[in-house]
């Protein structure tokens, strides 16, 4: 069953959001994305160097390669990183745990629920802001939802990481063959590169 309607070129605009209590949500960022490839539960974007990320007092430009992964129905997106250099390495795989997101018809939006965890390319792991959730979740009083989404969340990451799904793969290691395999995979056009690569946001 398909959980939106995107097709491949389309752009959406993204909220991320802090809980500050009932009641009370902080924008934390404010960005566009342009879809590459869209499946029936799940949507990927390709972003290069320089993506403005907004807020209401500064702009941050994105410093790496990345497809970010979105899951509609689901409680957790990720990003596949690569280097902003001549080589474009991999450097592994970043997921955010957070409430599933909100589609009006302007924007998808979601809570950060501030647990992460860092996919290594071995398949390694680090969980990631454990200090960082459990003082949020008291000073702010997470709710019983909040804490179960957390929880179960992160039991299923570790069980697709178990399992390898995709996009977790092994072997990962620069971002010109990965275009191509993913492109194959998705019987996608390969998202073209900006050139030369711009220094002006180098890692």
């Amino acid at each position: 069953m398909k959980t939106h309607s995107l097709r491949a070129g389309d752009r959406v605009a993204m909220r991320k959001l802090k809980y500050r209590g009932e009641n009370n949500l902080w924008t934390t960022w404010r960005w566009h994305e342009t879809v590459w490839h869209a499946a029936d539960d799940f949507f990927v974007t390709f972003e290069e160097p320089g993506i403005p990320f907004l807020r209401a007092d500064e702009t941050w430009h994105a410093t790496r390669y990345a497809f970010f992964y979105v899951f509609p129905r689901a409680s957790f997106n990720l990003l596949e990183l690569y280097t902003n250099n001549a080589a474009r390495t991999f450097e592994g795989w970043y997921l955010n745990i957070n409430t599933p997101p909100q589609r009006t018809a302007d924007e998808f939006a979601w809570i950060d629920l501030d647990l992460d965890l860092w996919l290594y390319p071995d398949l390694s792991y680090e969980i990631l802001d454990e200090d960082e959730f459990h003082e949020n979740a008291a000073r702010y009083h997470y709710t019983s939802e909040m804490h179960r989404i957390v929880a179960e969340t992160l039991a299923h990451l570790l069980d697709r990481i178990r399992r390898v799904e995709l996009p977790f793969r092994r072997n990962v290691t620069q971002l010109g063959p990965e275009i191509e395999f993913l492109a194959t995979y998705f019987n996608a056009l390969p998202p073209k590169l900006q050139s030369p690569i711009s220094n002006r946001y180098a890692s």
